[in-house]
């Protein structure tokens, strides 16, 4: 067995050590030979340096010599990180094998024994594998991906502008996951490893997510890592064993009758009289029951696509919408004008809107609805919703468990009671003529409903027989 005195003068009398092919011990300072001559060596230390590893035993006193882990920091003799090894007592006083740097006067690291050979070594540093940098954000992620799967640099931003804000805000949450997740296993975020994939959906389904959220979770990760992930087996597979095990159950089994809502705000009469709040919850109510339509597209509608005619106001949407698509007509929402019963008149609200807010809208950007609150600005979609949902607590539906997207089922499920097409109702939510969201989502029965409506008479006047109108 060589000593540590051998070793140490063979290094110090010049003679090189070969750039070694595969990672190996950093060779053990003077100093801390001479300190340390009856420590036994790492073994992985004496093979690095061409030594035999022969004569080393593996137990001393029936222990280990080296447990392991306990030397588990040794890299490189050409890491930048040079090391020294030196013998410390732990917590509880027995003697270990620690690792310190050696710095310079400089505060860079140096080599503890050689200086020639150490300052002739080149050490690559390039970034961090992905999994160890800080996760940059859904849309940086997707266009590192794009790129690393060969994308010209030039149809990145093309790409992207494919998604709307609200996919890249949920498709965030997910990739956020996938990437603490792979940041943990210490694996390559952008490597699309199907068995990884697997266990990633199956930790987020013992979480508690339900087959629609995996389902999300499955097209994000396919968007980042490559459409396969959609088509395997294995992957269709867990989706429909999440299914049995959690099925997806809809939203609402029943609806509420549009005529507690209209019967509140009916009260809120003449619209001339009633508060800058009033009538902004009111005409938002309005909307959202006689055309059946999102609060997105409601949120868009601006003053100078508004139009009014001789039996009614027709309000063209041109923004991009959640169900535009290319070969597919924008919406036009149409208020009928109900001359018999002005107070809960759509149109007729929405003129008086326009009038009241007439003076407030210095300087706004043309979307009709302001916040009734000082500084009058564009109201989003979320604050239309949370009108809308007031509006229904006080008129007495549940809002804790209806929201404001149930007025288009409310809506929806009401025309189609009282008679009304599926090509109609389609046609006014925004459906496509093809279109089974209605049938599978949207249409349940209604509480205390009557049999005779109509799609905006039917929803405003149950009294109106459908045919009756028809025939007139």
């Amino acid at each position: 067995m060589h000593d540590l005195e051998a070793d140490s003068r063979q290094n110090t009398e010049g003679h090189e050590i070969a750039e070694p092919e595969v990672e190996q011990s950093a060779p053990m300072p003077d100093e801390t030979a001479q300190a340390s001559a009856e420590t036994p060596v790492e073994p992985n230390l004496l093979m690095a340096l061409g030594e035999s590893t022969d004569d080393i035993p593996e137990f001393v006193d029936g222990k280990p010599l080296f447990p392991a882990g306990k030397l588990e920091g040794s890299t490189s003799l050409l890491l930048p990180e040079q090391q020294r090894w030196t013998r410390q007592p732990d917590e509880d006083g027995n003697a270990q094998e620690v690792v310190q740097l050696q710095h310079n006067s400089t505060g860079s690291e140096t080599c503890p024994s050689d200086q020639a050979s150490c300052s002739n070594s080149t050490v690559n540093q390039g970034p961090p594998p992905p999994a160890c940098q800080p996760y940059p954000g859904c849309r940086e992620a997707l266009r590192a991906a794009f790129v690393k799967r060969g994308t010209p640099l030039e149809a990145v931003p093309l790409m992207l502008a494919s998604l709307a804000q609200n996919t890249l805000s949920q498709y965030g949450v997910t990739i956020k996951l996938w990437w603490e997740y792979c940041t943990s296993k210490n694996i390559d975020v952008y490597h699309l490893a199907i068995p990884e994939v697997l266990s990633f959906l199956t930790e987020l389904f013992n979480k508690g997510c339900s087959y629609g959220s995996l389902n999300s979770h499955r097209s994000a990760l396919s968007l980042l890592l490559g459409s396969e992930i959609g088509t395997d087996n294995c992957v269709k597979r867990l989706l429909k064993g999440a299914f049995k095990l959690k099925p997806m159950t809809p939203k609402y089994k029943s609806t509420w009758d549009p005529q507690v809502v209209l019967n509140h705000v009916s009260s809120w009469y003449p619209n001339s009289d009633i508060p800058l709040e009033k009538i902004t919850k009111k005409l938002v109510t309005l909307l959202a029951l006689c055309t059946a339509h999102r609060v997105q597209t409601l949120s868009l509608i601006k003053l100078e696509h508004i139009t009014e005619i001789s039996d009614g106001i027709k309000i063209g949407i041109v923004d991009i919408l959640k169900t535009s698509a290319v070969g597919r007509e924008q919406p036009i929402l149409n208020l009928p004008f109900f001359r018999e019963k002005l107070s809960i008149c759509p149109a007729t609200t929405l003129k008086d809107y326009i009038f009241v807010t007439k003076n407030l809208r210095v300087g706004s950007t043309g979307t009709l609805f302001l916040t009734y609150k000082r500084p009058h600005k564009a109201a989003s979609s979320q604050t239309l919703s949370r009108w809308i949902k007031q509006v229904l607590h006080e008129s007495g539906v549940d809002v804790n468990v209806f929201g404001a997207h149930s007025t288009r089922h409310s809506a929806t499920s009401t025309a189609f009671a009282a008679g009304i097409s599926l090509d109609t109702i389609r046609k006014a939510a925004g459906w496509t003529s093809t279109s089974k969201t209605f049938a599978k989502f949207y249409n349940r029965p209604i509480i205390n409903c009557n049999d005779d409506y109509d799609f905006a008479r039917s929803i405003f006047f149950p009294e109106t027989n459908v045919s009756d109108n028809e025939d007139s």
